[in-house]
């Protein structure tokens, strides 16, 4: 069998099957692990720009003598960005492209975190990180979108979660950068590092990444890229011969969202929003505010930030375990007693006292990462299991906005927890918030199958 055949199929054969079949019957080639690499870059900025500032915080508030409670409005307005990113990217990744929406945003967060450096003030802060929010939460769901795109449908949840868990990698980077970088040169170095790579990755995107083949699909003046592109991954195609989908045409966003709100749908979306409300209602409460707690508990403040560390470094482990899980035996049997697991881990830090039991806390918050952010990142695989290609950058976003929503109400939970200096009770929050996650997983319509049912 040649080549094309072994991968792709002939021409004839081709003609058989959409876009969609060719690529999940096909191999995962070399050139389509070459995007996802290229997809994880975006999100490992993504991470350490978002991050950054929960590390700047107790720098911050030193250097302009206000109270790090006080830092509430700037944590709030980079999440509220995030939410307006995600939202608004919806309809658009859909209608201009992956490949732009992506590009864009990273000029855009880029740009931002850079021009961050050199805020002078709190307001200018705040709304600098409203900007850079926008960008990060405009990358991720197009980021995701491309990536499943790019992988047959049997590797779809390992290439997306091995995605997403760049989202923590960035904060463990973000750590270790700023242990590095704050004792010497200063909050303001991290937003320089935050800045330039992206706009140098962004520079390096516009020569070195593809559109999405799926969307091709549906741009019928776009037929002789789809054909180099699928020719790139080893596969002859016809564009004329492609067998058509109801999924095969672009949809406005009415139709859209008709459908995502449809009876055949909506109980797979108000679960999908539900989960991801409260786990990033959870995340990003640790993300802006651990250290604060930490350290308003007693902790000193170098081992406060190792905690956040531990707890990002987890998350990249967990991530990619739950990932491999979810392959082997899908995503009900897999993320049910991971949440669980982390309401447990989380309840059982409160028996801890923060300032002599740094090591004992930093295994658990490392658990406890490693828990919530595997949900987290499959979320990303389930919205793309969940809706088809015509409304998945749609579908994918919303959830995501919703998610935005909660971790806006991340800097009114931490703000709340920090001035009554109650870090037990923000773990038992947090616990109360993986319970609901748990309940929202049993309810859920549209779990990724294992993969040997998925390539039948």
């Amino acid at each position: 069998m040649t080549a094309a055949g072994a991968e792709g199929g002939t021409a004839a054969e081709a003609g058989q099957r959409s876009i969609g079949q060719i690529i999940d019957d096909g191999s995962w080639s070399g050139y389509q692990k070459l995007i996802l690499f290229l997809v994880a870059l975006t999100i490992i900025f993504d991470g350490f720009d978002a991050q950054i500032i929960g590390f700047s915080i107790p720098a911050l508030a030193a250097e302009w003598g206000v109270d790090r409670a006080a830092f509430a409005p700037v944590v709030a307005s980079g999440v509220f960005g995030m939410m307006i990113g995600s939202t608004t990217i919806g309809p658009i990744v859909d209608q201009i492209g992956r490949r732009t929406t992506i590009i864009g945003a990273v000029l855009v967060y880029g740009a931002a975190t850079l021009a961050a450096a050199a805020a002078p003030d709190m307001t200018t802060l705040a709304i600098l990180r409203f900007v850079a929010g926008a960008g990060i939460g405009a990358a991720l769901p197009a980021a995701t979108t491309i990536a499943a795109e790019f992988t047959p449908a049997r590797h779809r949840t390992i290439a997306i979660v091995a995605a997403i868990v760049c989202v923590p990698l960035g904060g463990v980077l973000a750590g270790l950068t700023s242990q590095v970088m704050l004792p010497d040169f200063g909050w303001r170095s991290l937003f320089v590092i935050g800045g330039v790579l992206p706009l140098a990755l962004a520079l390096f995107l516009l020569r070195a990444l593809p559109e999405s083949p799926s969307w091709l699909s549906l741009k019928p003046l776009r037929s002789d890229d789809l054909v180099q592109l699928m020719r790139k991954m080893g596969h002859v195609v016809i564009p004329g011969e492609l067998a058509q989908r109801q999924t095969d045409r672009l949809l406005g966003v009415g139709e859209a969202a008709a459908k995502i709100f449809g009876r055949s749908l909506i109980r797979r979306t108000v679960a999908l929003w539900v989960i991801c409300f409260l786990s990033m209602l959870t995340i990003y409460s640790s993300f802006n505010w651990l250290p604060a707690l930490l350290t308003a508990s007693s902790m000193d403040g170098r081992d406060a930030g190792h905690m956040l560390t531990a707890y990002n470094f987890g998350g990249v482990a967990g991530s990619l375990l739950s990932a491999l899980i979810i392959t082997r035996f899908g995503s009900r049997p897999t993320l049910t007693p991971i949440a669980f697991l982390a309401a447990i881990t989380a309840y059982a830090a409160t028996t801890f006292d923060p300032a002599s039991q740094t090591l004992a806390l930093g295994i658990l918050f490392a658990v406890n990462g490693a828990c919530v952010n595997g949900l987290q990142a499959a979320i990303y695989a389930l919205c793309a299991h969940s809706y088809a290609t015509n409304i998945r950058g749609f579908g994918t976003a919303l959830t995501l906005g919703v998610g935005r929503v909660g971790a806006i109400g991340s800097a009114l939970v931490g703000v709340a927890f920090v001035s009554a200096g109650r870090f037990d009770a923000f773990l038992i929050f947090s616990a109360c918030a993986m319970l609901g996650v748990t309940m929202m997983l049993l309810f859920l319509d549209s779990h990724i199958p294992p993969a040997d049912r998925a390539a039948n």
